[in-house]
């Protein structure tokens, strides 16, 4: 028997005097008992109330090579948007998992590989981030300049010396 969620359902909701829900509730159910059952992904199922995204570092393979775009990860998460993929990685990364990127080679996400390879992605995102703060820097601090500045206040040129010093020990290799 096909499920068609919407077939008689006003008919149903009457003869069974239970509250209507929501269009969509019956067929995200019926996913939800597919998924369990093998025929559709239980990535594919979600509800707002308890999204069944997986983790972003979960789904990455290791290896610069193997990066997954943002468009295909977020499909592959159950995210509606790359911003919320983006959103989710951040979370992630906040809590301590090491989600790499790459612009190059049309980008994506990856987890560092194992040995050298590992420490030279880990070595080439670090510089990428750095110099994205750095440029990040380099516009506040002329947004500033055209700002009158609080007596006291940390100038944006001891911010972006401090940036400096660690973005040089870094290259020093004793980070």
């Amino acid at each position: 028997m096909d499920f068609q969620p919407n077939r008689n359902r006003g008919e149903a909701m009457r003869k069974s005097k239970k509250k209507a829900r929501h269009a969509g509730s019956a067929a995200r159910q019926a996913d939800v008992g597919n998924a369990v059952t093998g025929n559709i992904p239980l990535l594919d199922c979600t509800t707002p109330s308890q999204p069944a995204q997986a983790s972003v570092f979960e789904q990455l393979s290791r290896g610069e090579e193997n990066a997954i775009r943002s468009t295909e990860l977020s499909r592959l998460c159950g995210f509606k948007s790359v911003r919320e993929l983006q959103s989710a990685i951040a979370k992630e990364r906040e809590a301590g998992a090491l989600i790499l990127s790459t612009c190059q080679h049309g980008g994506g996400y990856y987890r560092p590989a194992d040995g050298e390879d590992g420490k030279r992605e880990i070595n080439a995102f670090v510089g990428t981030l750095a110099s994205r703060a750095l440029n990040t820097l380099k516009a506040i601090k002329a947004a500033r300049r055209e700002l009158k500045t609080i007596d006291g206040q940390v100038t944006i040129d001891q911010i972006e010396a401090a940036l400096m010093a660690v973005v040089n020990t870094h290259d020093d290799g004793t980070l």
